[in-house]
């Protein structure tokens, strides 16, 4: 009987997405919801900042800050990472 290590490597289909306000005073309200191709809702926070992993694809950010509703597509490629930094007007 031989017993012995192996390696195994997996591969990520995902990339990451750093979400945030820029903004002074900070926002009283925001709302962070990703969408899928299909209008389905992945993920969503009432978090000022977020870091969220998503598979590779096209997805549809909705953030609601202070009311302001922003609607950014976003593609996620594997083992890239995105910045997404919104200001208010």
């Amino acid at each position: 009987d031989k017993t012995g290590t192996g390696e195994l490597t997996l591969v990520h289909e995902a990339g990451t997405v750093q979400l945030g306000v820029k903004a002074s005073p900070p926002p009283k309200k925001i709302y962070w919801e990703v969408r899928d191709q299909n209008e389905r809702i992945i993920w969503r926070s009432l978090e000022n900042s977020a870091l969220v992993t998503l598979q590779s694809g096209n997805y549809v950010l909705l953030a609601e800050v202070d009311s302001q509703l922003n609607r950014i597509p976003m593609k996620i490629e594997s083992g890239r990472h995105l910045n997404v930094e919104l200001g208010l007007n």
